[in-house]
């Protein structure tokens, strides 16, 4: 019984992790994955470092995707760098 079960689990995983992973192909399986595709679902591999590591990452995002993320980091960036403009009490005025 115990052995149905785990079968049955198994072939359940399985068949739900059946998409393509990209960050394993290499160039060429990338480049012959993206020629069967139209340009804006191409996809684009890059490796990264995180803020706090040396390590790098590869990822990987289709153009679409990229062009989202990018945006996102710049609205990220201006929220960041923007200036409140309201000024605290006993604050002098430049």
């Amino acid at each position: 019984m115990k052995y149905l079960l785990l079968m049955g689990l198994t072939i359940i995983v399985s068949a739900c992790s059946t998409g393509t992973s990209f960050t394993g192909m290499n160039e060429l399986e990338l480049a012959a994955y993206n020629r069967e595709r139209p340009p804006k679902e191409h996809v684009y591999c890059v490796k990264q470092a995180e803020t706090s590591s040396f390590i790098r990452k590869r990822t990987c995002r289709t153009y679409r995707d990229w062009i989202a993320h990018n945006e996102r980091a710049w609205m990220y960036i201006n929220v960041l760098n923007s200036r409140p403009n309201t000024v605290m009490k006993g604050a002098k005025r430049r």
